[in-house]
């Protein structure tokens, strides 16, 4: 057995979510299963170092930046960098400068850990861009939540999610480090037109007429490609930033909606209460993301 290394000095702030789990042995024979989980907001004294632990590390920076030290190089984190890292290997991080640094991250093992993990490897770096919202963010998310409210279920449903997880972070990195042939390039245009723009009135009219397809061939297009219609994207891409708004700053409701890009506040809470599940407010008094 591996000597067990981690060192940490405490400096984040009072509502920081740290869950650390002891997982069942059917979790450990059978399943992906959660070990560390949460979501910090450090300031400028924290520090933690790893080495000798069998687990894997998968961290995302939603705010501020952070100097990350793996395989004897030093990765400068920004919002929106995942990290996907082997935590027998030696890797240590820190704030850089003196601003807040946001992340949430996942200490997970299992039976295919390794392997897709390895499968991640081919991309020659443990840094991807994935965004601060996204797929990935809503699986780390999921992932908290499922944590913090126990059940019979949680750790089933947990492997469910990590699977889920790893394998966006592997579409991602093929994604990212490629020429993305596979993917027609006026269907890349429009998703960084709506990542970019979507507080504007986006139509499906307006990406027709801007690309010079057909609506109808985007629309069928843009689903097989993404697996969102695009106005179903443009609605995920207003609602996650709405949730940044919720947790990170003091914008009354009306003010949300707006900068999210809905115009109508009704209809604002009715859409977030529909895909999250629960009203903005309920979201932003809860503890957890």
């Amino acid at each position: 057995m591996p000597t067990l290394t981690k060192t940490y000095t405490k400096d984040w702030s009072e509502d920081s979510i740290w869950i650390i789990n002891t997982p069942s042995e059917l979790a450990r024979e059978a399943f992906f299963y959660v070990q560390e989980i949460g979501m910090f907001q450090c300031f400028s004294n924290y520090y933690t170092e790893h080495e000798d632990i069998a687990s894997f590390l998968v961290m995302l920076t939603l705010a501020g930046e952070s100097d990350y030290r793996y395989q004897n190089k030093t990765y400068r984190l920004k919002p929106g960098d995942l990290f996907f890292a082997d935590c027998m290997e030696y890797h240590a991080l820190r704030p850089h400068g003196s601003a807040r640094w946001d992340m949430m991250w996942i200490q997970f093992n299992g039976v295919a850990a390794q392997s897709y993990y390895q499968q991640f490897l081919r991309q020659k770096t443990p840094v991807i861009r994935v965004g601060t919202m996204g797929p990935v963010y809503n699986y780390l998310t999921e992932l908290i939540e499922v944590n913090q409210k126990k059940s019979m279920y949680s750790e089933l449903v947990s492997s469910k999610l990590i699977t889920g997880l790893l394998t966006e972070i592997l579409i991602l990195s093929g994604a990212a480090y490629s020429t993305k042939t596979n993917i027609p390039e006026y269907i890349q245009e429009a998703i960084k037109d709506i990542d970019a723009h979507f507080k504007d009135n986006l139509s499906l009219d307006y990406f027709a007429r801007t690309l010079m397809v057909s609506k109808y061939h985007l629309l069928k297009e843009f689903k097989k490609y993404t697996g969102f219609t695009p106005n179903d994207y443009l609605r995920m891409t207003r609602i996650n930033h709405a949730k940044k708004l919720l947790r990170f700053t003091d914008m009354n409701i009306y003010e949300v909606a707006e900068n999210a890009g809905f115009q109508n506040t009704g209809y604002f809470i009715n859409t977030f209460k529909k895909i999250v599940g629960m009203t903005p407010l309920q979201f932003r008094r809860q503890d957890s993301f």
